[in-house]
């Protein structure tokens, strides 16, 4: 429907891929009404990671069957067969806090999070450093807090927001997050450190985050082109040309 275009035709979860794509088709749509049709040939080109080995490729593929398995496995259990992606991302965050429902608290406020406040807007997705500051949309920079809390902490780094007790009054007291933070996964226990932002950038975690946004831009943008009629040849090119 023309009220919901992203229901329809299907939303890129990836922020940042989701932007790229939609400014490319603004491009194709400019440059077929400038030329009367559609090219007869593109060219696109390809970061260098696409050229993956077979071994690599089936990794791939295996790492996404587990996820459908997953994704299938949360519409089951809650019942729920119309889950938006991000739906299913945030169920799975949920579940990171704990194998027990009732462990699986806020890490800011040390709250329990019910599945039903998942979906009433009581709970959301919050980036553990900003996503302003990092543009990191990865599930290792996420987890599931109290709305309230993720609004206290804004534009901040955990230790940044909390760790000198300011919000004391409203029971988020730093001691106490830090302790819940010590039950998440390693690769974000750090992101509640007070050098997290300098380990981020030090580590290329910006860099690594764009270059693999560009490997997916690259991979949509070619599925993407060759839907458009008229195009009888869609040549990928390597990303070395550019340098050569």
């Amino acid at each position: 429907p023309d009220s919901a275009p992203e229901k329809h035709y299907g939303k890129i979860n990836n922020p940042t891929v989701h932007v790229a794509l939609n400014q490319l088709r603004k491009l194709v749509n400019t440059l077929v009404t400038r030329f009367d049709g559609p090219p007869t040939e593109i060219h696109i080109e390809l970061t260098r990671n696409l050229k993956w080995p077979k071994v690599r490729r089936e990794e791939e593929e295996k790492k996404q069957a587990k996820n459908q398995r997953e994704n299938d496995r949360i519409k089951q259990e809650l019942k729920k067969p119309d889950l938006s992606p991000r739906d299913l991302k945030k169920v799975k965050l949920w579940e990171e806090l704990g194998k027990d429902k009732l462990a699986r608290r806020c890490v800011f406020t040390g709250r329990t999070i019910s599945s039903a406040q998942l979906f009433n807007g009581e709970a959301e997705i919050e980036h553990l450093l900003p996503f302003a500051r990092t543009l990191d949309d990865s599930m290792a920079n996420l987890t599931v807090a109290m709305r309230w809390a993720n609004r206290l902490k804004g534009n901040n780094t955990p230790h940044e927001a909390f760790n000198d007790d300011r919000h004391s009054d409203r029971k988020i007291v730093w001691a106490e997050v830090l302790q819940r933070a010590g039950d998440l996964p390693p690769n974000k226990r750090w992101r509640f450190g007070p050098n997290a932002m300098e380990r981020y950038e030090k580590d290329g975690g910006f860099i690594a985050r764009q270059l693999t946004d560009t490997a997916y831009m690259a991979r949509v943008a070619q599925r993407y082109l060759s839907a458009l009629e008229g195009v009888d040849r869609l040549v990928p090119n390597p990303g070395r040309l550019t340098a050569l």
